[in-house]
């Protein structure tokens, strides 16, 4: 098991390379399994459905990067309350986050349906 104290004894850029390298890695994997899901779809579904991936594919990744910001701010956060060794701070700050997440969730969820509901009326009418 490592110590508590690498931070404070490993070298920076040692940790740098041992902490980045899995997310470089998980973000290749991402972009490269987002290629060939577009390759498959493309040739089983055809161009109707290749359009429905580059119409939602931003939505996709502003969910992932709202689900970033809340996770990478609140941990954060979290580590500080620690490092303070302010328990209780730490746990309502996870409370609050997990609150949040679901909060958020629900927004977008209910978002996404009134849009869905609005394009489908607006598509009708065109026809």
């Amino acid at each position: 098991m490592k110590s508590l104290n690498e931070f404070e004894t490993v070298a920076p850029w040692k940790l740098l390379l041992r902490y980045s390298i899995p997310a470089i890695v998980a973000s290749s994997v991402h972009a490269i399994y987002n290629i060939v899901d577009r390759i498959y779809i493309g040739k089983a579904l055809g161009t109707d459905a290749v359009a429905g991936l580059t119409i939602t594919f931003p939505i996709f990744i502003l969910s992932i990067a709202l689900g970033v910001l809340l996770g990478n701010g609140s941990s954060t956060i979290i580590s500080i309350r620690l490092g303070e060794k302010n328990k209780e701070a730490a746990e309502n700050t996870l409370g609050n986050t997990v609150g949040l997440f679901a909060l958020m969730g629900v927004f977008v969820s209910t978002l996404s349906v009134i849009l869905l509901n609005l394009f489908y009326i607006l598509s009708e009418q065109q026809m």
